[in-house]
């Protein structure tokens, strides 16, 4: 009896104060002024807050505080603001009024900047991916959708360029695509990547690579392979690299030791030089390890005269 008499006198008393202040709330710019209410709600919610969902608090700030929020006419060039809003709100209002305001008010804006974005636009490349990932420790899940937009767009873009003869492993869609790799989860990423045909691509550049010692590397091994490696799976880059690279890597290393008879401390240098071009991730991978270790051996033997 005692706790349906007060939990009665709670609810009465988060009406009262709804209609109270609510008529006031209407003039408030919550993303001018944000913290302008907040001390009158951190007490509100130690008095009426009994930790339900449906406790008179909730009520009242689904009354007050989530419509003055929706009233807002804000555009995503205000997102810092409705961003320092919720940060300011978030321990002080209840979490189904945040994903309310999220869903409600955030959301539309996002998806409508999203579904109007133009990877093509060189202006506007980047600015899509930072909106979302700006709004990624606040709205999380709910971005998942958006980024499966931005997925397709990206493939329809990039194999439009693949389509018209251009370069797909250019440094523009390099810095196009890489952003979003952070921002698209692994499974979603590595199935966007192999749609697009990074790994491909990236065997024929190395098909193509000029390995001319004493020539330290081919420049597209570090502008374009190296690039673009960590964003394709490492097993797939390393196998990659014992198809087309190592082998052609050892002959010429081979090649260079039986004509050239180089300085064996150039020769090291020529083989270390190689190993530094390597991502971090591909230099700790065994394979690559073994092959690179491989060279040096060949080059001590080298200079001990034995046959390579």
């Amino acid at each position: 009896m005692v706790l349906t008499k007060t939990y009665c006198l709670a609810n009465t008393a988060g009406v009262l104060v709804a209609r109270l202040i609510g008529p006031v709330l209407q003039r408030w710019q919550p993303l001018w002024d944000p913290a302008m209410w907040l001390d009158v709600f951190v007490v509100l919610r130690n008095t009426l807050d009994d930790g339900s969902a449906m406790s008179p608090y909730v009520e009242l700030v689904k009354d007050t505080v989530v419509p003055a929020v929706q009233a807002l006419e804000w555009k995503t060039t205000d997102s810092e603001r409705v961003r320092r809003f919720l940060a300011q709100w978030k321990d002080t209002l209840p979490p189904s009024a945040v994903q309310r305001i999220l869903v409600e008010v955030v959301m539309p804006e996002l998806t409508a900047e999203v579904e109007s974005w133009d990877p093509r636009d060189a202006w506007r490349a980047d600015c899509c991916h930072l909106l979302l990932r700006q709004w990624m420790p606040l709205a999380g899940p709910l971005l998942e959708s958006l980024c499966v937009t931005v997925r397709h767009k990206l493939e329809r873009a990039l194999r439009e360029w693949d389509d018209a003869g251009h370069a797909l492993l250019s440094k523009s869609n390099l810095n196009l695509v890489a952003p979003w790799k952070a921002l698209f989860g692994r499974a979603s990423w590595e199935e966007f990547v192999d749609g697009i045909g990074v790994v491909r691509h990236l065997e024929q550049r190395l098909r193509s690579l000029r390995i001319t010692p004493p020539k330290q590397n081919d420049d597209a091994f570090l502008e374009v392979i190296m690039k673009w490696a960590p964003l394709v799976r490492a097993e797939d880059m390393a196998r990659l690299l014992e198809a087309e690279f190592f082998g052609r890597w050892r002959h010429a290393l081979r090649h260079w030791l039986l004509a050239a008879k180089p300085a064996t401390r150039e020769a090291v240098e020529w083989c270390n030089g190689w190993g530094r071009a390597f991502t971090p991730e591909l230099r700790e991978d065994e394979r690559v390890h073994a092959r690179l270790e491989a060279g040096i051996d060949m080059v001590n033997s080298a200079a001990q005269g034995l046959e390579i």
